[in-house]
């Protein structure tokens, strides 16, 4: 199947506009995945400041949301730890993330629709 770029965009989870709710697999915490300003890592917003998640675990995606929009089946796993950080601002941790997929190289993709 080919996508026509005039009528759709393809997504992933290092685009500006990707905001994807996800879980720590081994705590079971809650995050927001978001890009991080053109890197190739993304960030996991919003963990609690006391989370238990440590650099290696693994991020899972969530159906957990309140927006109808957002289609994304829970259990597929979107990287790795790489490191957290403390956020000031809003006293929560920001955790970095190592896609697990090359995006340079993927070669079939599936398309969900609403």
């Amino acid at each position: 199947m080919e996508v026509n770029n005039t009528t759709s965009k393809v997504m992933t989870i290092l685009d500006e506009n990707s905001k994807l709710p996800v879980i720590i697999n081994e705590t079971a915490e809650e995050g927001l995945l978001i890009e991080n300003n053109n890197s190739t890592l993304c960030k996991v917003a919003y963990l609690p400041s006391e989370t238990k998640a440590v650099e290696g675990n693994i991020v899972i995606t969530s159906n957990i949301t309140s927006n109808p929009d957002v289609l994304v089946p829970s259990g597929i796993i979107v990287g790795f730890i790489e490191k957290i950080e403390y956020e000031k601002i809003n006293l929560s941790k920001t955790a970095y993330i190592r896609p697990a997929v090359d995006f340079t190289k993927i070669k079939k993709v599936q398309v969900l629709v609403k």
